[in-house]
């Protein structure tokens, strides 16, 4: 909240301060995220929509202005949103792009499971190929394989998980749940055990 009174209080001498804009900005997004508050998007929209130029601005700022301005447009078109986020990431190779990617593709699944699930798989294969050492990526593609009952490839995704991050413990829990429905009881409460483990205050 001070920063935040910091910031406003430097546009209010600055009316033009690209840089506090998209601070706040982003600031208002990070709190969007978890709340999913309308006060906030509005918040957020309002000092993006002010940025006059980007100019000498950091990308990791700048990009945080594109995923909220590319959510905004799934909103109104969902076809034309995951494009936009899929050419986000293709063009500054920022993993929060296919987050939220996989976060709508997964959203679509429920509505036509063959062409979301594909799209979202194609985009998750090009961020491996990209980086085959991006563990995030193999636990989001799990995700939609588990979804569509793929629980094989489900779980080959958590093994490459883990074995970038052995101390994952969503990862072996995530593992544990896939082998149960394939039917793999001793290799589910192996997994379950060492989530424990890892993350004992989660038992879930």
């Amino acid at each position: 909240e001070d920063a935040e009174r910091d910031l406003s209080m430097a546009i209010a001498l600055k009316p033009d301060y690209n840089l506090a804009y998209i601070i706040t900005g982003t600031v208002y997004f990070e709190k969007y995220k978890t709340s999913q508050s309308r006060e906030l998007e509005q918040k957020a929209a309002k000092d993006f929509a002010s940025i006059k130029s980007l100019e000498g601005i950091p990308e990791q700022f700048t990009n945080n202005k594109v995923i909220f301005e590319d959510i905004m447009v799934f909103r109104q078109d969902q076809d034309k949103g995951l494009a936009l986020l899929k050419e986000g990431f293709e063009k500054y190779n920022n993993e929060e792009f296919l987050v939220w990617y996989t976060v709508f593709s997964l959203k679509r699944l429920a509505l036509d499971q063959d062409k979301s699930a594909k799209e979202a798989e194609e985009c998750i294969d090009m961020a491996i190929a990209m980086k085959p050492q991006y563990a995030k990526a193999y636990l989001l593609r799990s995700m939609i394989r588990k979804f569509l009952k793929d629980y094989d490839g489900a779980i080959a995704d958590l093994t490459a998980a883990i074995k970038i991050n052995p101390d994952n413990a969503s990862a072996y829990r995530d593992r544990a749940g896939a082998r149960s429905m394939k039917g793999d009881s001793d290799g589910a409460m192996e997994d379950y055990n060492q989530a424990i483990k890892l993350d004992p205050m989660n038992t879930t």
